[in-house]
């Protein structure tokens, strides 16, 4: 016991450590502590500092000052550990030199919750009604489970050189990532992701900036894929660091004080271009009605994510073709119309009587003629732009 105690000012307790109504200083030199399953120890104006030794914390550990690891050597807590740190105090910091690997974190208290260092949870992480300002430290929840990050009305937040919340993830559940800001008035903006059954990892952070004022500055707008314009308040950083799953990204908005947006938009190598995802309008909690979803295939060098709106529709409906033979305009091409890929064709006779019908139409599956007579046929096509559905008509010339 006297190895663990360096400098306090008061100190009670036998099973548990019960420092109140002091402000004292609890520091590790070596000692191994077995905490019980209903145990407590309480931490009240007393900060946690850990300097050599570990902590078998079964029960509960309670603490209204900061908690630092200064053992480059040791996580802290045993990893067989099933208890739970609780952090009740006002502004506190998480810190130190080496990460701390908690079985349950929940945030307390009132004031803000701040990392100094990289942290890991493989437990639960409860936020409550606080944010956990993570700056530029990742914090990671090892527990794959998908509730294991817990909130009423708490956030991450993060610095503009982002530390990410991350999370692994396993099956097809929904893996929410709470991500928010207070820099510039309150602001909860998250990220629910879902794989496809395997194991994947990823991170996310929330940045509450234009990104036209950092380093993604020299990403310009995609105008010829049909991008207008991208959000200037707020932009989400998104990666997968394990897994090979399709991934499907939701990203959750108010329009009333953000926009009303109509797409996501990703930064490639050098601009912003749409991702032809949808929006779907609901009640998600937070006074968030609205949310862009997109099940990206391949998220390979993809990290930057903004809502977006797009332009009116770009693509060319030729009027005419020559189903001959001669390998020249054999079928019926409309350029541009894979950009939208959620399509629909419908060739009609001069009498409407439908001689030709194709969902997700392309060059790929273009039209023949089918052996029809030359003559002039009619075309109608439907196409889902940001959940909008648009339609246009006309006539087709087939010769031969």
């Amino acid at each position: 016991m006297k190895n663990y105690i360096k400098t306090i000012i008061c100190l009670t307790g036998v099973l548990g450590y019960l420092a109140d109504n002091c402000t004292a200083q609890m520091v590790n030199n070596g000692a191994i502590v077995n905490s019980t399953a209903n145990s407590t120890i309480m931490l009240n104006n007393t900060d946690f500092i850990h300097q050599k030794g570990e902590l078998y914390l079964n029960g509960w550990l309670g603490l209204s000052g900061n908690w630092s690891n200064l053992d480059n050597s040791s996580k802290v807590l045993n990893p067989l550990s099933t208890g739970t740190v609780e952090f009740f105090g006002s502004n506190q910091k998480i810190a130190g030199t080496n990460t701390t690997e908690f079985h349950n974190l929940w945030l307390k208290g009132t004031g803000i919750k701040t990392l100094g260092f990289k942290q890991e949870v493989n437990g639960e992480l409860d936020l409550t009604d606080r944010e956990l300002a993570l700056e530029s430290y990742d914090l990671t929840v090892s527990n794959a489970n998908a509730d294991a990050v817990k909130r009423s009305s708490g956030f991450v937040s993060s610095a503009n050189t982002p530390g990410s919340l991350i999370r692994k993830m396993k099956g097809n559940a929904d893996y929410l990532f709470p991500t928010g800001s207070s820099k510039k008035g309150l602001l909860y903006r998250p990220v629910i992701l879902k794989g496809q059954g395997n194991d994947n990892t990823l991170s996310v952070a929330l940045l509450p900036s234009d990104p036209d004022e950092n380093e993604l500055s020299a990403g310009t707008i995609d105008k010829k894929s049909g991008l207008l314009d991208i959000n200037h308040k707020f932009y989400h950083k998104i990666e997968k660091l394990s897994g090979t799953d399709a991934m499907n990204i939701d990203i959750l908005f108010d329009p009333s004080k953000d926009g009303n947006f109509k797409e996501m938009a990703f930064l490639g190598a050098t601009s912003w271009s749409p991702s032809r995802s949808n929006v779907l309008v609901g009640l998600y909690g937070d006074q968030l009605s609205k949310k862009t979803s997109k099940k990206l295939m391949d998220m390979k060098g993809l990290k930057y994510f903004a809502l977006a709106n797009q332009t009116a529709e770009e693509f060319f409906i030729p009027n005419t073709f020559s189903p001959n033979g001669d390998g020249v305009n054999d079928t019926w091409v409309i350029p541009g119309l894979e950009m939208y890929p959620d399509n629909e064709v419908r060739i009609t006779n001069r009498w409407g009587d439908e001689v030709y019908g194709r969902k997700s139409y392309s060059s790929a599956n273009a039209w023949n003629g089918g052996g029809l007579n030359e003559g002039t046929y009619y075309y109608f096509i439907s196409i889902n732009v940001a959940g909008n559905i648009k339609t246009y008509s006309g006539y087709l010339t087939l010769l031969h």
